[in-house]
């Protein structure tokens, strides 16, 4: 990255974060303007048809319920979950890494069983083939940049409407970023991170990002991306010409793009505030925790006893207990020991 700094922004909203300039973007000094709108709106324009094929919105509440649930936290937990985000839910973390762990194993091998029959024809057929290579690509990057959102405490991107708010895309632009490597992403992920979380303490509208100090920089970044998602297109032409060998290429070339991007975006999603502080107001204090905590026991306790057959002790606090509870049913593994009532403390 370049040691460069563009200025420290939003200083006036008291965020004062510098917004680094990529040494990738060194590239973009020889295009022309038309040519760097013309990227921007490529970007947008494909953004716009990726958003709006059908299984590429994930439904915020539908997925916390489904993955916390299997997971065995109690109803009460998750709706709380729903209601604000995981973190402010009390859900320990360990258990949500593990769960984000899961979901781009899960969809980085779909992505690459599809993108390796994409690229089997070879030949001529690669004119059919190619935009749907890249298309299922990307399904599964905005897949994958959802759900792990959603887990580190973001809130719904993408409302019932079938059009696509340009607000909404510009911060999946910035997801996208920070999956393809781009460094000031990240910074640029910060700054919205704490615009976000920021109104959603206060149940306030969120900033127009084009409004912002830091938005020439942000259509840097649209360029960029632009850019190399035009030359990715080419160069998988490329690898398909050879029959046979197309779908191995493209298969490998996905899974290690997609898992590394994941990766690296489940990182930088842990920093941020959304995945770590609590949402303030939420009245949700430690006699709350450990009521909801109490009736965690409640369901978990029997079940545990069933199935591990005998009743367990633990000494500590009352929500370890339950998470040691549902930790033990979700794994199979018992992480408690057995009540021994000759052993006194």
């Amino acid at each position: 990255m370049d040691v460069r700094l563009l200025g420290r922004k939003n200083e006036g909203e008291g965020l004062g974060v510098a917004v680094p300039v990529d040494s990738a973007f060194a590239e973009l000094r020889d295009k022309s303007d038309e040519q760097l709108v013309e990227a921007q709106r490529f970007l947008i324009d494909f953004m716009k048809k990726v958003a709006r094929l059908k299984g590429v919105r994930i439904d915020r509440p539908h997925f916390l319920r489904s993955e916390l649930r299997r997971k065995g936290v109690h109803k009460d937990v998750v709706e709380f979950a729903v209601e604000t985000t995981p973190v402010t839910a009390g859900i320990d973390v360990g258990l949500i890494d593990r769960i984000a762990r899961e979901i781009i194993d899960f969809e980085t091998k779909k992505s690459t069983t599809l993108s390796f029959a994409a690229g089997l024809p070879g030949g001529i057929a690669m004119v059919g083939t190619i935009p749907a290579d890249i298309t299922q690509y990307y399904v599964h990057a905005f897949r994958i940049m959802q759900k792990l959102a959603y887990l580190y405490g973001w809130q719904t991107f993408f409302e019932e409407c079938d059009d696509v708010d340009d607000e909404t895309l510009y911060e999946m632009a910035v997801l996208l970023g920070v999956m393809m490597g781009v460094g000031s992403a990240n910074s640029m992920l910060t700054v919205i991170a704490k615009n976000a979380q920021e109104a959603v303490a206060k149940k306030v509208a969120r900033q127009s990002l084009t409004k912002t100090s830091w938005y020439p920089i942000l259509k840097k970044l649209l360029s960029f991306m632009g850019i190399k998602i035009t030359k990715q297109t080419v160069g998988d032409a490329a690898g398909k010409v050879v029959v046979g060998v197309g779908g191995v290429i493209s298969g490998a070339i996905t899974f290690m793009g997609l898992s590394k991007g994941s990766a690296r975006l489940c990182r930088q999603l842990k920093c941020l505030p959304q995945a770590n502080e609590r949402i303030p107001g939420t009245g949700y204090y430690e006699k709350d925790e450990a009521a909801v905590a109490k009736k965690r026991i409640d369901v978990a306790e029997p079940l545990f006893i069933e199935k591990f057959g005998f009743t367990p002790i633990f000494y500590g606090s009352i929500v370890e207990y339950a998470d040691r509870l549902e930790e033990s049913l979700a794994t199979g593994e018992a992480k408690l020991d057995a009540y021994n009532p000759d052993v006194l403390l």
